[in-house]
């Protein structure tokens, strides 16, 4: 998530560097709106020396943005039910807005037949064996309070809020101190 647009091109370089590694791909086509995020000179020059064209919707327009919109609807929906059934914050709307998209990209849909996109992407089907509810309380086993190497071993409640992408742990939202941090050592109340 962006904290502000002015962060939008080197956000925009990033993404392009990560499609040339990992995917192989080139950015050819680059669609927005007159955002000035998209329209200032450094921005213009990138795209023009990277070859890359620039298609600008038309203001009051909307039907031009018809696939773009109705996704970013879908995923605001979708935020506002996580939201509404885990009874956590506002504030983790951009946590749940991730969620929410690395789940698209791992489920079906009808613009690519028979795969998911990101089997597109990867040519390999995604594991989902690790997704849980989102916001669905967890246990996290601690070094806290632990005497020597059996001691007594100390936990604390927090909230799942999807699978570290870096690494392999999850996504933890600590309500008390208002922090997210991936954790390893997670245990789910299995009785629910």
């Amino acid at each position: 998530m962006l904290k502000s647009k002015d962060k939008a091109f080197s956000a925009y370089k990033e993404f392009e560097v990560w499609c040339k590694t990992q995917l192989g791909k080139k950015i050819k086509i680059l669609h927005s709106d007159h955002g000035g995020e998209y329209l200032s000179n450094i921005f213009q020059s990138y795209l023009k020396s990277k070859g890359t064209a620039q298609k600008l919707t038309i203001h009051d327009t909307p039907q031009y943005n018809g696939i773009a919109k109705q996704c970013n609807r879908t995923i605001l929906e979708h935020v506002h039910m996580l939201l509404h059934a885990s009874s956590l914050l506002k504030i983790l709307w951009g946590e749940a807005a991730r969620h929410i998209v690395w789940l698209m990209n791992r489920t079906s849909t009808k613009s690519i037949e028979g795969m998911t996109p990101f089997e597109a992407a990867f040519r390999k089907k995604p594991g989902l064996s690790e997704v849980r509810e989102w916001g669905e309380k967890l246990w996290v086993g601690t070094k806290k309070n632990k005497i020597g190497k059996i001691g007594r071993g100390h936990v604390e409640q927090g909230h799942w809020l999807g699978i570290d992408k870096r690494g392999k742990g999850v996504c933890v939202y600590w309500p008390e101190q208002q922090t997210i941090t991936t954790e390893r050592n997670v245990y789910y109340d299995k009785t629910c």
